[in-house]
């Protein structure tokens, strides 16, 4: 079981990372990239409404850092006082590790934001590959959900949680792209590089796990 569990996290964070450096290796030059972003961004931006602008600043404002730094700090608490201390290592690794990679990653790949004129917001300083939101967000709702799936929760309040906690990060991607501040692949590979990092941190709490 152990070792099947391992080869699974193995196996996902390998094709993730490809999945991660085709996009980052091509954006620049691969017209089908290219072509993808402009047609996503095209249709997400055809959406845009006054009442669907302020929701989508709401959300973009979730996978910022105040808001993540928060939740995590309370999720972390919150399980050192239940003495799940895998859970908060879990918690604090995936999302502080996330946000470091997905700076990194930036420095390295120097891609450039979309027009400032087309943004709804203020463009960030930053570089757009890949999207810090999106990476953070991912990194927290996994956190939540890996949380949630170790609690004495029901099964049904355990299925709504995670759900929600999935679809959290698609929203803050989402919105990223419909506010103008991110490429469509950008979120893509913030979600690939993410889910590098998922798969060896679960694989790494399975083993903590099973040595316990």
């Amino acid at each position: 079981m152990r070792r099947g569990r391992l080869y699974a996290s193995a196996t996902a964070a390998i094709a993730c990372l490809v999945g991660f450096w085709e996009l980052g290796t091509d954006f620049a030059y691969e017209s089908e990239v290219q072509r993808f972003d402009a047609v996503v961004s095209a249709a997400i931006v055809s959406l845009r409404t006054p009442w669907l602008t302020w929701v989508m600043k709401l959300v973009t404002v979730t996978g910022g850092g105040v808001v993540v730094t928060a939740a995590v700090f309370a999720l972390v608490t919150w399980q050192m006082v239940r003495r799940r201390r895998v859970a908060a290592l879990f918690s604090v690794v995936l999302v502080a590790g996330g946000s470091l990679i997905a700076a990194i990653a930036k420095g390295q790949f120097v891609r450039l934001r979309p027009p400032a004129e087309s943004a709804l917001i203020a463009l960030p300083q930053s570089y757009s590959f890949p999207s810090g939101h999106a990476m953070a967000s991912l990194c927290l709702g996994a956190a939540l959900a890996y949380s949630i799936l170790h609690s004495a929760a029901s099964r049904l309040v355990k299925r709504a949680s995670v759900i929600a906690c999935l679809v959290y990060p698609v929203a803050v991607g989402l919105s990223r792209v419909y506010l103008g501040v991110h490429f469509a692949s950008d979120v893509v590979a913030s979600w690939l590089l993410g889910g590098v990092l998922l798969s060896l941190s679960l694989g790494a709490a399975s083993l903590s796990q099973s040595a316990d």
